[in-house]
C-alpha cells in the first residue's frame, strides 16, 4: 500500500507541475514595458519585468509609477493618455 500511495503522490505531483497550478510558474511570465526612468535625455527605457512586478496592486509595481506597456510600434515616445 506504501508503493501505491507513494506512485500516487508522485503522479499528483507530476500532474499539477505540468498543469502551471503553482503560482510560481505564473512569475515566470514577463512583460514588455517602457519604464519611466525620469532622464531628460531618455524618458523611458525597454525593458522586461516578470508579470507579477507589473500588475502589483499596490504602487509598488510599475503600472503604479509612470511606466506603461509597450505599444504595438514597439517605440516609448510618451505615455498613452
Amino acid at each position: 500500500m506504501k508503493k501505491f500511495s507513494a506512485k500516487l503522490a508522485l503522479g499528483i505531483g507530476a500532474a499539477a507541475l505540468l498543469s502551471g497550478a503553482f503560482v510560481a510558474g505564473a512569475a515566470a511570465e514577463k512583460v514588455t514595458i517602457c519604464h519611466f526612468t525620469g532622464s531628460e535625455t531618455n524618458l523611458y527605457e525597454v525593458i522586461s519585468v516578470s508579470a507579477n512586478a507589473w500588475y502589483d496592486d499596490s504602487s509598488h509595481g510599475h503600472a503604479g509609477h509612470g511606466d506603461f506597456e509597450l505599444p504595438d510600434s514597439g517605440i516609448c515616445e510618451a505615455a498613452p493618455e
